[in-house]
C-alpha cells in the first residue's frame, strides 16, 4: 500500500501498482462468492453475501461429513460387479485402483454439489484441486452415458496441448473410463469421417484441445445431443473470437439440449486495463453469461490454503541501463536494408515474376524484419553476450533446415520449379545475413568474454561494457543465492521465445553456475524460437524430474502445467494481466516457496 502512493518515475512499476490493485479487487469482490450447498437451505438462491456462512465457523469439517459418491467407484457399473471384478483383477489393474484413491477436501465437495445442482464456473486457486472436482463430475454424470446410442459423453477442454496431455492422464488415472485425447499430434486432422465415427462411438470421455471440437461441431462430426457434460479448463478464455467462445456462440446456445457446463479457473479477468471494481463485474457477467454458468468462490480460505500455499511475494530491484548502443543498432539497421533490397532485386528477375515468388519474398523479407528486432531487442534487454547466442540460434536453423518451405499452392510445374529455386537463393541470403550480423555483434566483444561472467568483478565489467544488462546481473545474482541445486526447481518468465533460449544459452557458460541445469520451454510455432509439443513434453518431464532445475519459459507454462516441486517462480519480465500475476504466481507449488517479481529502480 505504502508504494502505491509514493510517485514512481518508472512506468513499469506505475503499471505494476494498477496490477496488484486489480488483485486486491479479485480477492475482495463479495458478488463471486455464492452460498454453499449447506447454506443454501437457509438462504435465497443468487449470489451475494450469502457466501460468508458456507463453511462452520469451528472450521473445515471432515470429508465424511458431506455425502459423495464413492469416488473410486466406477459409475459405469453396479456394485456388486466392481467388487466381483476387483476380486479377479490382476496386480496391474489393483495398482491403478489403489490411484484412484482420492480423499476429497471440504471445499471441493462444496463445489461439487454446486457443480451438480447448477452451471458453474469454480474459481479456485491454482494448486487447489480443481482438476478432481471435475474427476468427481464425471464419475457422477457418467452415469448417462449410454454406449448403445453414444449419448451422453463427456468433453473434457482444455487450451493447450500440453493441458490436454496433462489432463487426459489425470483423467484416466482417476477413472475406469474409456479415454480419448483428441488434438494434432493425435492425427485428428486427417482423420475420415468414418475413423471420427469409430472414434467417437468407442470413447466416453473425450479430452480436447477447443479448435478440435469446434471443428467436429461443423463437420457434424459430432453433437451436443450426445453430451452430458462439458468442462471448461482455464475457461476465462472464453473471451472474443477464442474457440471457446465460439462453441457456446455458435453451437452451444443455439442447441435445444444444452449439457452441464462446469468451467475452471483461477482467475476469471483476463483482459488489459482492469482497474476497479465495475471492470470485474463487466467481464465476470460476460463469462458467465457466455458460459451459461455462475461463478463460485469458496468463502472460507484456511483449508484451501492448507493445501495450496500461497508463494511468499518478494521483491527485487535492477539498476537501470546505462550504455547505449546507438552506433550498433544503426550498423546493425544498415546491414537489414542492405539484405531486404537484396531479397527485393531477386524477387524482381524475369523468371520469378509469379504469384508464389512474390508471397516468398515478402513472407522473408517479413521474417528478416522480425529477426533483426528480436535481436536489437536482446540486445537493449538483456545485453551483447545474449544478442550474439540469439545470432547462432539463427545460423544453426538455417544451416539445418533452411528458411522457408516450400509453396504448397504453386498452380503449375514451373512454378515449382522457380519458387524452389528462390527459395533457395534467399535462404543462402538469410544464413549470410545472420553470420554477418554475428560478425558486427562478436566485433564489439572481446574474445572470452563471456569468462567475465565467471567473478564479481566481471561482472561489473560486463554490466559496464553492456556484455550483461543490470537486469540480467541481478537474475544471475538470485541464481547464485540458491545454496542447495539439488531442492531448486525453479520457473523464470520472459516474454519473448527467443529471451528464453538465450539466456538459456549464456547461463550454461557461466561456470560457477554449471552446478545447475538449464533449459527453455517456450510454445509451438513455426518462428526459429519455438519448441515442438514432442521437445516441450520432454522439457516439462526432465524438470518434474528435477533433470533441468532452472526453466526459462513464456506464458506457455503460465496456466495448468502442473509442477508440485516448483519452489521458486521469478518473473523476469512483469506479469501485463492480473491472469499472468495469479497463473503464473500459482506455479510456486512447493510449501514456503517465493515468487519474485524484477523491478527497475
Amino acid at each position: 500500500g505504502q508504494r502505491a502512493s509514493v510517485p514512481n518515475p518508472n512506468p513499469k512499476a506505475e503499471e505494476r501498482v494498477v496490477l496488484w490493485s486489480v488483485v486486491g479487487v479479485l480477492r475482495s469482490l463479495p458478488r463471486t462468492i455464492l452460498p454453499s450447498p449447506m447454506a443454501e437451505a437457509e438462504s435465497a438462491p443468487g449470489r451475494g453475501g450469502a457466501g460468508e456462512d458456507a463453511m462452520d465457523a469451528a472450521g473445515p469439517a471432515p470429508a465424511e461429513a458431506v455425502p459423495v459418491p464413492d469416488v473410486n467407484m466406477n459409475p459405469l457399473k453396479r456394485p456388486s460387479e466392481s467388487c466381483a471384478q476387483g476380486d479377479e483383477a490382476d496386480g496391474q489393474k489393483r495398482q491403478k485402483t489403489e490411484s484412484q484413491v482420492f480423499t476429497p477436501r471440504r471445499y471441493q465437495l462444496d463445489v461439487f454439489e454446486v457443480a451438480k445442482a447448477r452451471n458453474t464456473i469454480a474459481m479456485l486457486d491454482t494448486g487447489a484441486g480443481k482438476t478432481m472436482i471435475a474427476v468427481m463430475l464425471m464419475k457422477e454424470f457418467g452415469k448417462k452415458i449410454d454406449k448403445s446410442n453414444n449419448n451422453g459423453k463427456i468433453i473434457f477442454l482444455a487450451p493447450t496441448v500440453q493441458l490436454v496431455t496433462q489432463q487426459c492422464e489425470v483423467i484416466k488415472t482417476h477413472t475406469d473410463f474409456e479415454v480419448e485425447l483428441y488434438c494434432g499430434a493425435s492425427g485428428v486432422d486427417h482423420w475420415t469421417p468414418q475413423r471420427w465415427k469409430e472414434k467417437v462411438s468407442k470413447s466416453q470421455v473425450m479430452v480436447m484441445i477447443p479448435d478440435v471440437l469446434l471443428s467436429a461441431l461443423g463437420k457434424a462430426f459430432l453433437s451436443l445431443d450426445m453430451v452430458s457434460l462439458m468442462i471448461f479448463d482455464e475457461c476465462h478464455r472464453a473471451t472474443g473470437k477464442h474457440p471457446y467462445s465460439r462453441i457456446m456462440k455458435d453451437y452451444y446456445h443455439q442447441s435445444d439440449h444444452k449439457p452441464k457446463v462446469f468451467g475452471m479457473t483461477a482467475s476469471p479477468v483476463i483482459r488489459k486495463g482492469v482497474s476497479s471494481n465495475l471492470d470485474c463485474e463487466v467481464q465476470f457477467t460476460e463469462l458467465e453469461k457466455l458460459l451459461n454458468a455462475k461463478i463460485y468462490a469458496v468463502a472460507d480460505r484456511a483449508e484451501i490454503e492448507l493445501c495450496a500455499p500461497s508463494a511468499k511475494e518478494v521483491d527485487r530491484y535492477y539498476d537501470p541501463k546505462t550504455v547505449c548502443f546507438k552506433d550498433l543498432s544503426e550498423e546493425l539497421g544498415f546491414l537489414h536494408s542492405e539484405y531486404d533490397a537484396l531479397i527485393t532485386t531477386l524477387q524482381n528477375k524475369p523468371n520469378y515474376q509469379n504469384k508464389e515468388s512474390d508471397e516468398i519474398a515478402k513472407e522473408s523479407q517479413r521474417r528478416l524484419s522480425n529477426s533483426s528486432a528480436k535481436i536489437l531487442y536482446c540486445i537493449d534487454d538483456i545485453g551483447l553476450l545474449c544478442a550474439s547466442e540469439v545470432t547462432k540460434i539463427y545460423i544453426e536453423r538455417g544451416q539445418r533446415t533452411g528458411w522457408l518451405k516450400k509453396a504448397s499452392d504453386a498452380t503449375n510445374i514451373q512454378s515449382v520449379a522457380n519458387s524452389s529455386f528462390l527459395l533457395a537463393e534467399i535462404s543462402a541470403l538469410h544464413l549470410k545475413f545472420f553470420e554477418d550480423m554475428s560478425r558486427i555483434i562478436d566485433k564489439h566483444l572481446q574474445q572470452g568474454s563471456d569468462v567475465l561472467l565467471n567473478s564479481e568483478s566481471g561482472c561489473v565489467e560486463a554490466i559496464k561494457t553492456g556484455y550483461i544488462s543490470p537486469k540480467l546481473y541481478e537474475l544471475i545474482q538470485i541464481f547464485r543465492s540458491f545454496s542447495n541445486c539439488d531442492h531448486v526447481r525453479c520457473l523464470i518468465f520472459v516474454d519473448r521465445k527467443i529471451t528464453a533460449r538465450a539466456m538459456e544459452r549464456t547461463m550454461k557458460k557461466i561456470g560457477h553456475l554449471s552446478h545447475f541445469t538449464f533449459s527453455s520451454l517456450t510454445g509451438g510455432s513455426s518462428s526459429v524460437d519455438a519448441l515442438t509439443p514432442k521437445m516441450q513434453k520432454d522439457t516439462l518431464d526432465s524438470f518434474r524430474s528435477g533433470k533441468v532445475n532452472l526453466l526459462f519459459t513464456t506464458d506457455v507454462a503460465e496456466e495448468g502445467i502442473d509442477v508440485t516441486d516448483c519452489s521458486c517462480v521469478i518473473r523476469f519480465d512483469l506479469p501485463k494481466t492480473t491472469r499472468s500475476y495469479m497463473q503464473s504466481r500459482g506455479r510456486a507449488r512447493q510449501k514456503d516457496s517465493q515468487y519474485i517479481l524484477m523491478i527497475e529502480r
